[in-house]
């Protein structure tokens, strides 16, 4: 639900308008709220927490990130 809240939230600029469907691919609302748990758990800064995520396999699948 929590997902879903922030996916509307960023779907929309701040004058109201709906965004456009093209642009840069991105990650999605979940991931972000994923990631934001693990840079608040493990206390990491974004250099050591794109690190420690690219770095673990666990981290990978629980951030939904795609396997390279």
């Amino acid at each position: 639900m929590i997902a879903e809240l922030a996916g509307q939230d960023l779907s929309w600029t701040a004058g109201g308008g709906a965004r456009h469907a093209s642009g840069a691919k991105g990650m999605t609302a979940e991931q972000m709220g994923r990631f934001a748990i693990v840079k608040a758990r493990l206390e990491l800064g974004y250099r050591d927490l794109a690190d420690r995520v690219d770095d673990s396999i666990l981290l990978r699948e629980f951030c939904r990130m795609p396997h390279q």
